[in-house]
């Protein structure tokens, strides 16, 4: 089947670890955005708020090199009890880089 993950945004997860280096919180983090989804309904997600006119179809996981745990996403227990709050959703990062992957694209690099 489909491997379940936390896709995360870059921006999302260096402020993230910012705002735990300024702390001085030394431990174990797991920094990645809030929820989870398979590859299917992260590239499914990704077509949609995209506005592409592209089909996206489930198939069959393909062994690769590496074996990976079925179910991968992460708590942020850590982080929660240290108050620093929430992360964003996995679907607000892809929101935001497909924003400014379009305003790069408008206004150049």
């Amino acid at each position: 089947g489909d491997v379940t993950f936390s896709p995360s945004y870059a921006p999302h997860v260096a402020a993230a670890i910012r705002r735990i280096v300024e702390r001085e919180a030394y431990g174990t983090y797991h920094v990645t955005d809030r929820g989870a989804c398979t590859w299917h309904e992260f590239a499914t997600e990704i077509v949609r708020r995209g506005g592409y006119d592209v089909a996206i179809e489930k198939t069959a996981s393909t062994p690769g090199a590496v074996r990976r745990p079925a179910f991968s996403a992460l708590a942020h227990d850590a982080m929660e009890a240290l108050g620093l709050g929430p992360m964003p959703a996995w679907q607000d990062g892809v929101a935001a880089y497909l924003e400014e992957r379009a305003a790069l694209a408008t206004h150049g690099a």
